[in-house]
């Protein structure tokens, strides 16, 4: 679940060549109770961004729960929590007109808000409050449980692109214990108020998060206030280490059915491989691919009628894929299609040109590129998500610029016969039931 964020993201993709000097960089520090803090002021900023990252997903949850970690996330934001009474999605969505976003990785959990200064205070004690005092009951499964539902009935095809973008990202990526990204309807369905609160009170605490503040801040006073209000909120049990996902069957290609919520949806095509990992040695090289998909499929009319390419190294940096829709083709031409727009972006000669290409792509986001806070100040959010994920993700910026640089058209040769070798994909081909 997420808004105003994307356009925000895009503009720093575009923008992200505009490389000079004023930016600064993010303070750090541990509460006594294990609370990592993250401040990071962005010089002409007038909004600010509140992120709280778990250390918990959907890979940390148990077999027979496969989505226990998805439901924890929507009551998260819309619980009591304190003094807050709870509150329905439109009305969370409502208190953020500038920007929020609340979502379930694999390993990780997301929730945040983009809201003016004057509103510091307020949201500094409700993210305290979601960390120490959160009560989850049945009015909130009553409430939630139908709509993460819901929303895997489109991620699983109610709306085609997405359920082909997702299937095959399960093919080439199985949750583990059973599991299924997002959640399994059933598992959804017979959780109870008290496993999710018990969970929610043994391992989303202060010691297995990260609260990140980004944007119109000032360090200096922002300390207080975050010691303040964080430094009694209580330490729960260490979190457990997320579950492998077993070993795919690959390569794979099929064709789904799948019954669309809108009369007419098109039939949806997309090929998944597994993303390397950043401190992988292709890791590099595989980014300035990356950077060449996206300018090819933005050639080819990428869009809502062309491939597009699905890679977040900040949200989901496990899977890339490619996806369009099939339009009038057979599965097997749309499959075709997809890999001939793979085969041109990578077949042509290496080019220094491409390094710059990946630090213009990804510079604001993995910190291989300089963005001046003028560009940031346009997406406080980014700049606290990039802050917080790096650190999750283990990340070095300083790392990546020197790989980058230092990259080789051998490199990239090997990356693309590695990652993207045929014998690794997973292609699946949504077709509604007609």
């Amino acid at each position: 679940m997420r808004k105003g964020v994307l356009l925000a993201t895009l503009i720093l993709v575009l923008l992200a060549g505009c490389a000079g000097p004023g930016a600064e960089e993010p303070e750090t520090y541990t509460l006594e109770n294990g609370l990592t803090v993250v401040l990071r002021p962005v010089r002409g900023a007038d909004k600010i961004a509140l992120l709280v990252l778990h250390t918990m997903g959907g890979h940390h949850d148990p077999e027979g729960q496969s989505g226990l970690a998805h439901l924890i996330e929507h009551c998260y934001v819309t619980a009591q929590g304190g003094p807050t009474p709870r509150r329905n999605m439109q009305q969370y969505v409502a208190r953020y007109p500038d920007g929020w976003n609340a979502q379930t990785g694999d390993r990780c959990t997301v929730v945040g808000g983009v809201f003016p200064p004057e509103r510091l205070e307020d949201e500094l004690r409700d993210a305290a409050a979601r960390l120490g005092d959160l009560r989850i009951t049945r009015a909130d499964l009553d409430r939630e449980v139908p709509r993460v539902v819901a929303e895997l009935g489109n991620m699983y095809g109610g709306i085609p692109m997405l359920a082909a973008h997702n299937l095959a990202r399960e093919r080439v990526r199985p949750t583990p214990r059973g599991g299924r990204k997002g959640g399994q309807t059933d598992d959804v369905r017979a959780l109870t108020p008290g496993a999710l609160q018990d969970r929610w009170k043994r391992l989303y605490r202060a010691n297995n998060a990260v609260l990140i503040l980004a944007g119109a801040i000032h360090p200096a006073a922002l300390r207080d206030r975050v010691h303040h209000y964080c430094h009694t909120l209580p330490r729960g049990e260490p979190a457990p280490d997320p579950a492998d996902p077993p070993e795919p069957t690959l390569p794979v290609t099929e064709t789904v059915e799948v019954q669309p919520v809108q009369a007419n949806a098109p039939a949806a095509a997309c090929i998944a491989w597994a993303a390397p990992h950043p401190g992988d040695d292709l890791y590099v090289p595989f980014l300035v691919l990356v950077a060449r998909l996206w300018r090819q499929t933005q050639g080819a009319g990428g869009g809502t009628a062309g491939p597009m390419v699905r890679f977040a190294p900040l949200d989901d940096p496990h899977v890339i894929a490619i996806a369009a829709p099939a339009g009038d083709r057979t599965p097997e031409e749309a499959v075709a299609s997809l890999e001939k727009c793979l085969d041109d972006a990578f077949d042509r000669p290496f080019e220094p040109a491409d390094r710059d290409a990946a630090r213009n792509a990804f510079g604001w986001m993995l910190g291989v590129a300089d963005v001046p806070d003028a560009v940031l100040a346009r997406n406080p959010y980014g700049a606290a998500m990039s802050a917080g994920r790096r650190l999750q993700l283990g990340i070095d910026p300083a790392d990546l610029r020197t790989r980058l640089g230092a990259v080789t058209a051998e490199d990239v040769k090997r990356a693309a016969e590695t990652i993207f070798a045929p014998d690794r994909r997973a292609a699946v081909v949504a077709v509604p039931k007609r």
